[in-house]
């Protein structure tokens, strides 16, 4: 319930006509919508602030770095293998954490050029 008294309920987008020529279908959109929310059962209650939206932004962040992190450890195992030989021996054999690890203490040898590399 909202202040006026009034009950407020969520409803997904309605599907609309694959072709819908042209039109502002604002309207209908909203005609579509009322009548999903009179013809379901269990009704979606408006989401509230607070713990939910903290747990939301908390669960879209982790899902960010989990995907960030995936493409960091793609990105070192493809540099791997086209990296030199000496440094591959290094580096075989090693789980992705070690792999990690190794390669932050690395640091640029002087005494390679980028042709040798």
């Amino acid at each position: 319930m909202d202040a006026a008294g009034e009950s407020v309920v969520e409803v997904c987008r309605p599907k609309r006509p694959a072709v819908r020529g042209g039109r502002k279908t604002d309207m209908l959109d909203a005609v579509r919508a009322a009548r999903e929310a009179l013809a379901t059962e269990h009704l979606i209650h408006p989401r509230r602030r607070g713990e939910r939206e903290a747990l939301r932004v908390l669960l879209a962040t982790r899902q960010s770095a989990v995907l960030a992190c995936t493409a960091a450890i793609n990105l070192l195992k493809a540099l791997i293998i086209s990296a030199p030989d000496e440094l591959r021996v290094e580096l075989r054999g090693m789980k992705s954490k070690d792999q990690i690890a190794h390669c932050a203490k690395l640091r640029d040898r002087p005494t390679r050029t980028s042709s040798t590399a």
